[in-house]
């Protein structure tokens, strides 16, 4: 894993950071944590998959000056990838990656930062995939829902202004031991919009998963990498969607005061906390009583 938040000079008007995911026009002030790229390279007999997490609300295929196609030229020769697989989070709450959030409907794109991210990104998967660092494990597998977890339930919401109406509630783990019994690696897979720190926000974060990944490796060690599954309109807890008539808001069991007029949560870091803390709680319970198995094989599919 490696950071990816500072690169040289930003800040001022010739290397602004506009943040990305809700309205135009709004630049970063400063960071409250850290966006990374996190890489988990599996290998099960002639097959070799590198997956790649990205605190960003997207990255490109090819945009030209850079994209995933940029960084596969930086790859190191002889790692025997079959396949390099990158995913965004969604992040809303860090960098404009995309080109659709600066003022005045500019390119809110930082071109020098993202041929450093290029770079970065290619430095994790060179690292990860050097055969040198590669180790035997063995995997443990779990996977909960709000049903099995309560520390899940109310996270996720819906608003009703696109389809489908239904999401996909499912957290799916998987973890990595090394021989003597330590964590690697754990992997979380879960579906909802990285955005509690919503719009007013200015601060880089990566948001709730910042505090998932954080109480995952205090607990187990290794690296904790966070992967978005389907989100559509999915959103989490509070974010556009006006609260009942309490004046609070229950999160993990703790209660968050609500602002009366609005029916809108007051968003605070501590808030963004209890969110991740409650998604690590289930993924320490979909783990708990998970047994030791050996992978066999490994499948990749794509659609072209």
């Amino acid at each position: 894993k490696g950071p990816i938040t500072d690169y040289g000079v930003w800040g001022d008007d010739q290397h602004r950071i506009w943040l990305a995911g809700f309205g135009s026009n709004r630049p970063a002030l400063g960071k409250h944590d850290d966006l990374w790229v996190r890489v988990l390279v599996l290998e099960v007999g002639k097959t070799k998959v590198a997956l790649v997490a990205l605190d960003f609300i997207g990255y490109y295929q090819n945009a030209g000056y850079y994209g995933v196609d940029q960084v596969m030229k930086q790859l190191k020769p002889g790692l025997g990838l079959t396949a390099v697989i990158v995913a965004s989070t969604h992040n809303h709450e860090g960098p404009d990656t995309i080109g659709l959030w600066a003022p005045a409907n500019g390119d809110g794109k930082y071109e020098a930062y993202l041929k450093w991210v290029d770079r970065r990104i290619a430095e994790a998967i060179n690292l990860a995939a050097d055969p040198a660092n590669m180790s035997e494990v063995k995997a443990r597998f779990g996977v909960t829902n709000p049903q099995r977890s309560p520390s899940l339930q109310g996270l996720q919401v819906r608003t009703s202004h696109r389809p489908p109406e239904f999401f996909d509630d499912e957290l799916r783990v998987m973890q990595l031991i090394k021989p003597g019994g330590l964590a690697l690696a754990t992997l979380v897979n879960w579906n909802t919009h990285p955005e509690s720190q919503e719009s007013r926000n200015q601060q880089i974060t990566s948001d709730f998963p910042h505090f998932v990944r954080e109480a995952i490796e205090t607990k187990y060690g290794g690296t904790a990498v966070y992967f978005s599954g389907d989100l559509g309109a999915v959103e989490i807890i509070g974010d556009a969607v006006a609260l009942g008539t309490n004046d609070y808001e229950v999160i993990n069991g703790r209660h968050f005061p609500i602002d009366i007029k609005s029916r809108r949560p007051n968003i605070s870091f501590e808030r963004t906390k209890a969110i991740g803390d409650a998604v690590a709680a289930a993924v320490f319970q979909a783990l708990a009583g998970a047994k030791d198995e050996k992978v066999d094989s490994l499948n990749v599919k794509s659609l072209k």
